[in-house]
């Protein structure tokens, strides 16, 4: 059970589930990990929200592939008891391939500004490269607003920053893939 721990414990991962899943499912997770046969009234109790809440959080991670199930029925009651599992190589994989995403396009934004004149209004609805902002006659098409110049050298180091974070944190869950089992 030890690699659980630490997986659930990093704050990439933590991050990755308030946006995918909400708001109370490491705490669901984490629950899950200590083994305990846990139905879904019990963890409603634990954590303080309502089972169908409990049942939404299992439910998206069984869309994402995060958690798998088992059914059997009660022979007393008739109603249908379902068995959750932790899919953690599937959290890291998922985890991985919208790091991939994210520096892919970080990369064709850092190669459209150092490669063409960009343009954007001041709400930054849209950045243009200047062949079509002189399409637009330097109005943006989304709120009609006058397009300026982006000084795109500053812009540059922002991305090529957050590309280097993005490596550094594509290494952290590669380590933390090592330890799943």
């Amino acid at each position: 059970m030890g690699f659980e721990k630490k997986i659930l414990e990093n704050k990439l991962v933590q991050d990755f589930f308030q946006r995918k899943i909400g708001e109370h499912s490491i705490q669901l997770i984490k629950l899950y990990s200590k083994g305990k046969n846990l139905t879904e009234d019990k963890l409603s109790k634990k954590i303080g929200i309502k089972v169908t809440e409990i049942r939404t959080i299992l439910n998206k991670m069984h869309y994402l592939g995060m958690a798998d199930y088992d059914k059997t029925r009660n022979k007393k009651t008739g109603w249908y008891n379902y068995d959750w599992r932790i899919n953690y190589k599937r959290i890291i994989e998922l985890m991985l391939q919208e790091q991939s995403e994210q520096l892919k396009k970080l990369e064709i934004e850092e190669n459209t500004i150092t490669e063409y004149s960009v343009f954007a209004c001041k709400k930054k609805c849209d950045q243009i490269v200047f062949e079509i902002a002189v399409q637009y006659q330097f109005k943006c098409p989304s709120c009609s607003q006058n397009m300026d110049y982006i000084n795109t050298e500053t812009k540059s180091k922002g991305i090529k920053k957050d590309i280097k974070e993005l490596h550094t944190t594509k290494e952290e869950l590669l380590e933390l893939q090592k330890v799943i089992k």
